[in-house]
């Protein structure tokens, strides 16, 4: 079963957004003068579009849960060996240290809540990374090395 992950607003992007808006209406509602309404006026456009804009955590569509991510790229000839690793054993991959022809890619949504880790491994064809894996369902324990 194909998994997939939208991108839903955080606690802490909802709060942003809703402290945005009210500080510029309160702002609006004081009688500072005209450039404090033009500023009011900043806030609240900068709030309406961090509402649409600003989506930092990841849903599970199935089950729900709500993850972080988290992206490691790696060398093209490292690219069986991950795909073993992933698959079976995730503790024995290392983070890469190079930043150099990176054209592999490896997802890591976790969340520390559910003690999860959903991982899947991506290749660079050009101009868009193509799936080359499943994705893998670990425990969090397993991929606290890479996180």
């Amino acid at each position: 079963m194909e998994k997939k992950f939208l991108n839903v607003h955080s606690k802490k992007d909802i709060v942003l957004i809703v402290s945005l808006i009210i500080a510029g209406a309160i702002c609006l509602l004081l009688p500072l003068g005209s450039y404090a309404h033009i500023i009011s006026f900043l806030l609240i456009t900068l709030g309406v579009f961090l509402a649409f804009v600003m989506k930092s955590e990841y849903k599970e569509v199935s089950s729900g849960v709500r993850c972080k991510k988290k992206e490691l790229f790696f060398q093209p000839n490292q690219k069986m060996a991950i795909q073993a690793a992933i698959a079976s054993n995730p503790e024995v991959i290392e983070s890469p240290t190079s930043m150099s022809g990176n054209s592999i890619k490896l997802d890591i949504y976790y969340s520390l809540s559910a003690k999860k880790a959903y991982l899947q491994l991506f290749e660079y064809i050009p101009h868009r990374y193509e799936a080359c894996s499943e994705v893998y369902v670990h425990d969090i324990d397993s991929v606290k090395t890479l996180i």
